[in-house]
């Protein structure tokens, strides 16, 4: 199967864009949630959080790891995996923001 984060990460920064670019700006909620709200949700966060909001893997990773708190649960590996698969691919593009992708190999 195809990855489509990279496309659905940027038509999420379309959409906040575009009410950002409104008169006047209007606020804008987007929602996204899997089942405890860090595997799907964190890799969506965290692929974000890397291609716009410029933080690293690691920070992505960790808050990933802090959702259900001290002692919970971590992000799956299946979820990590394609957080560092957005790591990787990002590091590859040219004037991008580097995520730090060598926490991550």
């Amino acid at each position: 199967r195809p990855d489509h984060m990279v496309t659905k990460t940027t038509e999420l920064r379309g959409i906040l864009e575009t009410a950002a670019a409104l008169d006047p700006p209007q606020p804008t909620v987007v929602y996204f949630h899997c089942d405890a709200g860090m595997d799907r949700t964190g890799e969506v966060y965290g692929d974000y959080k890397m291609m716009y909001g410029n933080q690293t893997y690691e920070q992505v990773y960790a808050y990933d790891n802090t959702i259900e708190g001290p002692g919970g649960r971590k992000i799956h590996d299946v979820s990590n995996n394609a957080l560092e698969w957005m790591c990787l691919y990002l590091q590859q593009q040219p004037g991008a923001f580097d995520p730090q992708c060598n926490k991550c190999q």
